[in-house]
C-alpha cells in the first residue's frame, strides 16, 4: 500500500483512517512503531492529531483466517485462557485490544495523546471462510460487547466505541 498524504493532510483529516490500513497486517506494537510507513503516514498530520478521532475497521477474523497457526481462534474471539502477547507491562488476552492499542501507540508517537480511536467496523463472518460459523459470530459479538465496556490495557479508563458490521443476512439485503 502506498499513500501520499503530505500534500493532502492540511485539507482533510478524514483521509487519515484510510492511511491506517497497514494495521490490518500487524499484530504487535513494536512492528508498528518500527515501520517507516507509520512515520511517513502519520507525521504530516501530527499537529491535527490532538483534536480528532480516528476511525478504524478492525476485523480480528482476517488475521486469523490468513494465519490460523500463528493466531489462535480463541485469541481472535476474545476467549483466550491467558494473555497471549505482552508489550512491556501490558498484557493482551485478545487481538482486538492489540489492534486498538497499536493505533494509540502509533498516534501518540506523533503527539496525539488525546486522540480517540473509534472502531467503525468490526465483526465475524458467519459463512464463506475458514472458522466462519454462526456460533463463532455469536461468540465474537457477545465477547466484544463485554470487552468494549472495560477499555484496553493501555487505556482501561476509556470505553471503546465500536460498531458491528453486517448483522443482517446478505441474501435478504435489498439493492
Amino acid at each position: 500500500m502506498h499513500f501520499s498524504l503530505p500534500g493532502l493532510a492540511p485539507r482533510s483529516k478524514s483521509l487519515l483512517p484510510q492511511a491506517l490500513g497497514f494495521l490490518a497486517n500487524s499484530t504487535l506494537h513494536q512492528e508498528l512503531l518500527l515501520s517507516p510507513k507509520s512515520g511517513h503516514i502519520l507525521a504530516p498530520s501530527s499537529s491535527s492529531l490532538r483534536r480528532i478521532s480516528i476511525t478504524a475497521n478492525l476485523h480480528t477474523c482476517l488475521p486469523y483466517i490468513s494465519n490460523p497457526k500463528g493466531i489462535g481462534m480463541d485469541y481472535a474471539l476474545f476467549s483466550a485462557p491467558s494473555s497471549m502477547v505482552r508489550d512491556g507491562f501490558y498484557k493482551y488476552w485478545n487481538l482486538f485490544d492489540v489492534l486498538v492499542d497499536a493505533i494509540y501507540v502509533a498516534v501518540e508517537k506523533y503527539g496525539g495523546n488525546n486522540v480517540e480511536v473509534v472502531v467503525s467496523e468490526t465483526g465475524w463472518p458467519s459463512a464463506g471462510e475458514t472458522a466462519a460459523t454462526v456460533q463463532n459470530a455469536k461468540i465474537f459479538i457477545n465477547n466484544l460487547i463485554q470487552l468494549v465496556k472495560g477499555g484496553t490495557p493501555r487505556r482501561p479508563e476509556r470505553l471503546v466505541e465500536a460498531y458491528i458490521y453486517n448483522l443482517i443476512v446478505e441474501d435478504l439485503k435489498k439493492p
